[in-house]
C-alpha cells in the first residue's frame, strides 16, 4: 500500500541534493515546486529548520508563492474565480519581479504578501525578508513552468526541486483540506474538478523542467 512520507523524511531527501551547499556570500534561492497538496509548505518549513541549524538560526526564510494570488474581486471580473489556483490567477509578473529584487538587493528589507487559506485571503506586507536571510526557500506550484513569466527567473533557483505526489493521494488531501475548512460537498467537488486536478496534471506534465524530482511516498 502506498504511504506518504513525513515532511521531515522528504526534507531529508531534498537535503541530499544540497550537500554541497555552503553559506552564500550574498543570497541564494532554493525552489520547491509541485502540484497542489504535494506538501510544499510543510516540507519547506522542515527544510528551513534543518538548513537553519546548519548555517545559523535566522539565516533562512520561506517565501510562499500563494501570497501572490490575485484578489477574488479581480478574478470574478475576469471570469476566473472558479479557476482560482491556476497559473493565470496569480500576479505572476509581480512575483517574479519580487524574487529578482530579493537576489539583486539583499541588503534591503523586502516586505512580501502571505495568503491565509482559512479566510482572510492575501495579506499584504505580512512577511519581511531581511538582510540576515541568506537562504530563501521559495515554494509554489509553478516555479518550474517553461513559459513566461516563470522561466524568466528559473535560473535564480539553485536548485529547483519538484515534489512528486500521486494524483489520487493529492486529490484525497485536497478534499480533506476543504472539508476541514467547512466547504460543502458540492463546493469541494467543483474546486477539485475545475481547478486543482487540472493544475496537478499541468505540474506533473512539466516536472522534468525541475533540477530534481523527489518522490514523496513509499
Amino acid at each position: 500500500m502506498m504511504q506518504a512520507l513525513t515532511p521531515c523524511a522528504i526534507a531529508t531527501r531534498v537535503l541530499v541534493h544540497l550537500e554541497a551547499l555552503r553559506p552564500p556570500a550574498g543570497r541564494r534561492l532554493i525552489g520547491l515546486c509541485g502540484p497542489p497538496a504535494a506538501g510544499k509548505s510543510t516540507v519547506a518549513a522542515a527544510l528551513a529548520e534543518r538548513l537553519g541549524a546548519r548555517i545559523g538560526a535566522g539565516s533562512v526564510v520561506v517565501v510562499p508563492m500563494d501570497g501572490f494570488h490575485l484578489p477574488d474581486p479581480v478574478l470574478a471580473d475576469r471570469g476566473l474565480l472558479d479557476l482560482k489556483g491556476a497559473p493565470e490567477t496569480f500576479a505572476a509578473e509581480a512575483f517574479c519581479d519580487r524574487l529578482r529584487d530579493l537576489v539583486e538587493t539583499p541588503d534591503r528589507i523586502h516586505h512580501l504578501p502571505l495568503f491565509d487559506r482559512a479566510g482572510a485571503g492575501r495579506i499584504d506586507d505580512a512577511l519581511a525578508v531581511t538582510p540576515a536571510h541568506r537562504l530563501v526557500i521559495v515554494e509554489g506550484n509553478y516555479l518550474h513552468l517553461p513559459e513566461p513569466p516563470w522561466q524568466r527567473v528559473r535560473r535564480l533557483y539553485t536548485p529547483l526541486v519538484y515534489l512528486d505526489v500521486p494524483r489520487a493521494l493529492a486529490e484525497a488531501r485536497l478534499r480533506h483540506r476543504f472539508r476541514d475548512l467547512g466547504w460543502s460537498p458540492a463546493a469541494v467537488d467543483r474546486k477539485v474538478a475545475l481547478s486543482d486536478m487540472p493544475n496537478h496534471d499541468l505540474c506533473s506534465a512539466t516536472k522534468s523542467y525541475a533540477d530534481h524530482v523527489i518522490i514523496t511516498y513509499s
